[in-house]
Formats: structure tokens, C-alpha cells, sequence
């Protein structure tokens, strides 16, 4: 039997954008058990939980934005990795003033890069995904 899957919190509320994100990392090679905030109200319930290995956040969800997910989640879990999934940056101040403090962000443009930053957050020896 194999290591078991990676445990990764999805703070995004499109269905569409969490199922390509899904794709995305299941095509790499990426073996992910994604637990899934939609809003505040989810999002607090997983951050009372046991720590993910890593969190992927939405840059706007309904009455939350993705700078104020990063600092619930340092607050939580102080060393869980978070990483941004952003649609733009483009008259966001609050989002690109956030994101220097992520352990990285991809544009939801160029999903084909999130999950060689997700296998070097996850593993950092690891160099190759797929």
C-alpha cells in the first residue's frame, strides 16, 4: 500500500474553477485528498480541524477576500502552505499586497503551473511532476 494521498483545503467557491483545479493536479500526478471551503462559514469549520498539507485559495469568494483567508489560515495553522489562485491582479491592492506573504500564486489562466509549485510546496526534493 502507498503513502496515502496529500490532505489539501480548496478555499474556492466556483464549481467549475475546483473541478478544473482537481484535473489539474490529478493529471500531474498529484495523489490529493481536497477538502473544500465555499465561503466564511466553511472556512471556519475546516480551520477548527486538523491542519491540511497545503491550502489553495480563491482571490475572492462572497464576503471574503483572499488576503483575509491568508492571515485566518497563519493564524491556524502558522506553518500550513498557502498558495493563491488567482483569475487577475488588476485593481486588487489588497490581493497584491497579500500575496508577497503566500508561498505562491498561479493565474487561474496558466492552471498547467500550479501543480509543479503544489509538488515543490508538498516535497521540495522533488523536482519533477508527472
Amino acid at each position: 500500500m502507498g503513502p496515502a494521498p496529500h490532505a489539501l483545503l480548496l478555499v474556492e467557491d466556483s464549481d467549475f474553477d475546483a473541478e478544473l483545479i482537481g484535473i489539474e493536479l490529478r493529471g500531474a500526478g498529484i495523489d490529493a485528498r481536497i477538502a473544500r471551503a465555499i465561503d466564511r462559514t466553511t472556512l471556519l469549520a475546516a480551520l477548527a480541524g486538523e491542519p491540511p498539507r497545503l491550502v489553495i485559495c480563491d482571490s475572492r469568494l462572497p464576503g471574503l477576500h483572499g488576503a483575509e483567508v491568508l492571515s485566518l489560515v497563519r493564524h491556524a495553522w502558522r506553518d500550513v502552505p498557502v498558495v493563491f489562485c488567482v483569475g487577475t491582479l488588476e485593481g486588487d491592492t489588497q490581493l497584491a499586497a497579500a500575496i508577497p506573504h503566500a508561498d505562491g500564486a498561479v493565474d487561474k489562466r496558466d492552471l498547467h503551473a500550479l501543480p509543479a509549485l503544489i509538488a515543490s510546496l508538498l516535497d521540495p526534493t522533488n523536482q519533477n511532476v508527472g
